[in-house]
């Protein structure tokens, strides 16, 4: 009975490997694609692995390229602060010259402005040169050089000794504009607008023994206070007859002699001079 079940079951296992071997290429390449799957994926993986790391490999580069750029442009910037270090240098140097010009200026100049003059700081130093001066131009600063008119004055009174022509000549060389000069009674009359000035009283005439020194302008100030306005008198010598100047506040120039009356707003000038 063993034998004819042996026999019966020998059908069934020729069947059964006859399947299996059917089945076998099937198997064998479900495996290949299986397993080129599966090294496909790891591939990818793979690549993908070494694109991140190569991309994070190239942003360094980059950045490493960027801190470069920067270190050559802050050289770049660090030349270019030396030069403009240099160049301040030089314009502090030439600042520092043009402040020593124009201290000097100021020096010689003076300020731009006039101050106001103190009445009571003149007549405490009438002799004050600086005062006199001041006395002299106006409050803009825009009157006659007094120096320059001392010196032009002593020209003019060596060449010209006859009092006609020493007034004619004065008043030409100064260039007075707009200024109505008449000779009457030996008084110059530089009064544009036209006001009554008063006349100055005929001085006793003295004469001197004998021939003086040279003619100093300006010289031997005595100032004397009249209310409110400052009186400076001169008297000068020649070789001629003695002649006396008395001048008041706002002289445009030593040489002649001016009376202000009060109340009037701006500097009068009359001038006497002896026969």
């Amino acid at each position: 009975g063993i034998n004819q079940a042996i026999l019966k079951l020998l059908p069934i296992e020729d069947i059964l490997t006859r399947d299996i071997n059917s089945d076998l290429p099937q198997l064998q390449t479900q495996e290949n694609e299986i397993k080129q799957i599966e090294d496909k994926t790891v591939d990818e993986e793979l690549n993908e692995i070494n694109q991140e790391q190569l991309d994070e490999v190239e942003e360094e580069n980059e950045v490493e390229e960027q801190l470069d750029e920067t270190e050559e442009q802050l050289d770049e910037t660090e030349e270019q602060l030396d030069e403009v270090e240099e160049q301040l240098d030089e314009v502090e140097e030439q600042l520092g010259e043009v402040n020593e010009v124009n201290e000097d200026n100021k020096k010689q100049l003076g300020s731009g402005r006039v101050s106001p003059v103190n009445i009571d700081e003149i007549q405490e130093e009438p002799n004050n040169e600086e005062n006199y001066v001041r006395r002299t131009l106006s409050d803009d600063g825009s009157g006659i050089n007094i120096n320059k008119i001392n010196e032009e004055n002593k020209e003019f009174i060596n060449e010209n000794k006859d009092e006609t022509n020493l007034v004619e000549n004065i008043a030409d060389e100064i260039n007075l504009k707009n200024i109505n000069i008449t000779k009457e009674n030996n008084i110059l009359n530089t009064n544009p607008n036209n006001i009554t000035i008063n006349k100055l009283e005929e001085p006793d005439i003295e004469e001197p023994d004998t021939p003086s020194e040279p003619i100093v302008v300006g010289n031997n100030y005595k100032p004397d206070t009249v209310g409110n306005n400052i009186v400076i008198s001169s008297e000068e010598t020649v070789s001629q007859p003695l002649e006396t100047i008395q001048t008041e506040e706002n002289v445009s120039q030593p040489l002649e002699t001016t009376q202000e009356e009060e109340n009037v707003s701006q500097p009068l000038e009359t001038t006497q001079k002896e026969e």
